[in-house]
């Protein structure tokens, strides 16, 4: 999940339940639900598998009419503000696959479709490269003028785009001391919080003091620390108390840090956040295990929510995570798929879809989220339907533009700032949007050499063969084509934040709240725009 993180966006195949209170896979009928889907196998359209279930009780995938479910249901007490089609919940308040009435849990988060929209949004203002540094592509072996190059992009529903560069724009600067400030206050609180933790924890009836020493390994080597300050500044922003928000930031950071040392092992990644990776420090094995032991430490965490937030809000949150944990899963399997299959046909939505799942959920749009929900002063998110969405929009095209980036700097970073190994993704083989647009756009026989490179395990390609491939990147284009589609992600998520007119200009810290940062709220989220697409870390 490259120190962060096909999405059908919102969990996969049934999610939580079928959507009729029957366990997943039941058969049911009548299932209302105005955004339901018709003969369900795999629309792309909202969340994986006809959202959180087929919406007709049969086995996900399987075809089904008559599905009425309105996005709000009676007496609605604690809202699937995820998504659609049964949400978190069956939707009667009952345990997950609990038949009833009465709900107390309304879907009002993001209707089917509302994700995969947003996709055909930002593709449509996409554009391919003109023209290139270096030669053209045309001087090259076969293939036609990067000049006249357009690229076809099918959606959803079979529409299909052409994509096209945006014009030039200026180098926009964000405020480094806003965003300097926010991380640092973040880093301080969160690690102080982590640690209290990881004591208390020790201290328990035969606990092993070996794990906890490992375990405080990778959250306190320097991290960035983005999820958990978008987490408080968004609880801040939106009225509530820095403080509030702090064990749930805490427990992203711990969620994030699980995530990255399986991440490590998966895709033999040799550096981390400038050091050794743990795996290569300790073994796989044991690293495997302070994985888990990190993420039953997240889980605990977020347990002591209950006397911070209350039980509702606690619940709430617990949902965001399992949700955010699901689609994390999912967006790393398609990854790893892709590189054990060497699959060299996939298309920009297919890297979109991906990287919702896999980057996007759990660092951006599960932290804003989750600080909205918390900070928020109504106890019920399902006053929140709006503001849910919005920000969910808006983590998902910075999110998009943050892992582009991200692949960009993997490529030309400087290691010393990047604290990862440079190239490193060509040597794992991920499939990157300059990957994959190079494949699309070489020559035969270049498209043909670079498959055999990427065939190759890492341990046998060699530097010139990885160069080779850069160098391709390079040639067709591909390079910059990336940076104009993360910059016009950014300019999207700009137009996004305008409308989030719920989050106040002005939050000064108030006497309890020690620790957090001076820094306005609705500030520190506006300038991170720029940051995610002109960081160098």
């Amino acid at each position: 999940m490259r120190d962060n993180h096909h999405p059908d966006n919102g969990t996969a195949n049934g999610g939580f339940s079928n959507g009729n209170g029957k366990p997943h896979g039941t058969a049911g009928t009548d299932n209302h639900h105005e955004t339901a889907l018709r003969d369900n196998h795999h629309p792309d359209n909202g969340t994986a598998n006809g959202g959180f279930s087929n919406g007709n009780g049969k086995p996900h995938g399987t075809a089904g009419t008559d599905n009425h479910h309105e996005t709000a249901l009676r007496d609605n007490h604690h809202p699937d503000n995820g998504t659609a089609n049964g949400g978190f919940s069956n939707g009667n308040g009952k345990p997950h696959g609990t038949a009833g009435t009465d709900n107390h849990h309304p879907d009002n988060g993001i209707a089917n479709g509302e994700v995969n929209g947003v996709i055909a949004n930002l593709v449509a203002s996409l554009q391919a490269p003109e023209t290139k540094r270096g030669r053209r592509r045309d001087e090259y072996q076969g293939g036609t003028s990067l000049q006249t190059e357009t690229s076809a992009l099918k959606l959803p529903g079979g529409e299909t785009l052409q994509v096209l560069t945006p014009p030039a724009a200026k180098k926009a600067e964000f405020d480094k001391k806003i965003i300097n400030e926010a991380l640092h206050s973040a880093r301080v609180a969160v690690g102080v919080k982590i640690q209290e933790f990881i004591d208390k924890k020790r201290g328990g009836i035969g606990s092993y003091e070996p794990l906890y020493e490992m375990l405080a390994d990778y959250p306190f080597r320097t991290g960035k620390m983005l999820r958990p300050t978008m987490c408080v500044s968004m609880a801040r922003a939106v009225g509530g108390m820095g403080q509030s928000a702090l064990t749930t930031a805490a427990a992203l950071e711990l969620y994030h840090n699980a995530f990255l040392i399986h991440d490590d092992i998966e895709d033999g990644s040799e550096a981390r956040r400038g050091k050794e990776t743990l795996h290569h420090i300790i073994g796989i094995p044991r690293a495997i295990n302070v994985g888990d032991a990190t993420n039953v430490l997240a889980v605990g965490m977020l347990l002591e929510n209950l006397s911070l937030i209350g039980a509702n809000k606690t619940l709430d949150v617990l949902h965001e995570i399992e949700l955010m944990a699901q689609q994390s899963v999912e967006g790393q399997a398609m990854e790893l798929d892709w590189v054990a299959t060497n699959a060299s046909n996939l298309t920009d939505q297919d890297y979109f879809k991906m990287c919702v799942k896999k980057t996007c959920w759990y660092s951006f749009m599960t932290p804003c989220r989750i600080g909205l929900i918390v900070g928020h002063p109504s106890a019920h998110t399902k006053d929140l339907v709006e503001p849910l969405a919005l920000v969910t929009r808006f983590g998902m095209v910075l999110g998009i533009a943050f892992q582009i980036q991200d692949d960009l700097l993997n490529l030309q970073g400087d290691v010393k700032l990047y604290g990862k190994e440079i190239g490193g993704d060509i040597y794992e083989g991920k499939r990157t949007l300059m990957l994959n647009h190079t494949l699309a756009h070489s020559s035969a026989a270049d498209s043909q050499k670079i498959r055999e490179i990427l065939a190759l395990p890492r341990e046998q390609k060699t530097p010139a063969q990885v160069e080779f491939i850069y160098d391709r990147m390079q040639r067709y284009g591909s390079i910059d084509r990336g940076w104009n589609v993360a910059r016009t992600l950014a300019n999207q998520a700009a137009e996004i934040f305008e409308q989030m007119d719920f989050l106040q200009r002005e939050t000064p810290l108030r006497p309890s709240e020690q620790g957090v940062s001076a820094v306005h709220d609705r500030r520190f989220l506006k300038e991170l725009i720029d940051y995610v697409i002109y960081r160098n870390v």
